[in-house]
């Protein structure tokens, strides 16, 4: 089975060709996660223990091949969405395994949204807010998307704040 897995024929298996390999041989979810881990580097075996710590460590296994789909050497929060499509998880298994994908800056922020509750709404903030696919959020696209949640003034005042350095319209 291992040398099935090798699917560019180097001698070696990354992290990627297990978690491909691995599918259709009758496994448990936590004997693929095991095999997995011999193979995975220290900064994915940490981000499986984030999602591990919020239930979410078989599904982020399961997740692995469909992230950095276009093979560029990062996971896009595009797609990041795609593979935690259709998973079942929770809103905090899914800002959980955002925040493991996120920038030092958006971490940050996130934790500051933390100190108040609104950790979730944050990273859903970060990942629903770009209808523009743009990369980055505007004022615009931040006002439009505060306004379809159920959040107090203060509450998108504070996002807001977190996610933009234009003239906040909530103050």
């Amino acid at each position: 089975m291992m040398d099935a897995m090798d699917a560019d024929g180097n001698g070696t298996l990354s992290a990627g060709e297990v978690t491909q390999g691995l599918e259709g041989h009758g496994l448990t979810p936590e004997q693929k996660a095991a095999v997995w881990q011999v193979y995975a580097s220290d900064e994915a075996k940490a981000k499986y223990k984030a999602a591990q710590a919020v239930g979410a460590g078989e599904q982020y296994i399961l997740m692995l091949p469909m992230l950095d789909a276009d093979k560029n050497g990062s996971v896009s929060t595009k797609e990041l969405e795609s593979a935690m499509n259709g998973r079942g998880l929770t809103q905090k298994q899914q800002a959980a395994l955002w925040y493991e994908y996120a920038s030092d800056k958006q971490r940050m922020n996130y934790e500051k949204a933390a100190e108040y509750g609104l950790e979730s709404a944050y990273s859903e903030m970060m990942r629903y807010a770009d209808t523009n696919n743009s990369g980055t959020l505007n004022k615009d696209e931040l006002r439009a998307w505060l306004d379809s949640t159920g959040l107090d003034r203060a509450q998108k005042a504070f996002l807001f704040s977190l996610a933009s350095t234009a003239k906040n319209p909530y103050e």
